[in-house]
């Protein structure tokens, strides 16, 4: 199981010529995993950091959460990139699936 997978999945963007990041990657199975990020709880847990009263757990919790340049794309944007990397990935044999944000770990909401 690779996390953050980039090369080894081998899915290259066709403009950029960079490799795209599958969050959980199972080369063996051909089989990945995807986490949909939720906005409105990176604002909150964002909020959350920088409004901490612990000064060690704001500067290591803030590092981790701030610098995140993903989340200043539009949605548009990181949805035209979810589906092109769904589109690359069928082409190498590769199953994506999609966990949304909301999931709890149980069958349904």
């Amino acid at each position: 199981m690779l996390v953050n997978a980039r090369k080894e999945a081998d899915l290259v963007h066709p403009e950029t010529n960079q490799h795209l990041e599958l969050d959980i990657f199972l080369p063996s199975l051909h089989l990945a995993f995807e986490y949909q990020v939720c906005f409105i709880s990176i604002f909150v847990h964002l909020y959350y950091v920088l409004n901490s009263t612990n000064n060690n757990n704001k500067k290591k919790d803030k590092s981790h959460y701030v610098n995140v340049g993903a989340y200043s794309r539009s949605v548009d944007h990181i949805q035209s990139m979810d589906k092109l990397k769904q589109q690359l990935a069928q082409e190498k044999g590769i199953t994506v699936i999609p966990i949304p944000c909301w999931w709890d770990g149980t069958k349904s909401r």
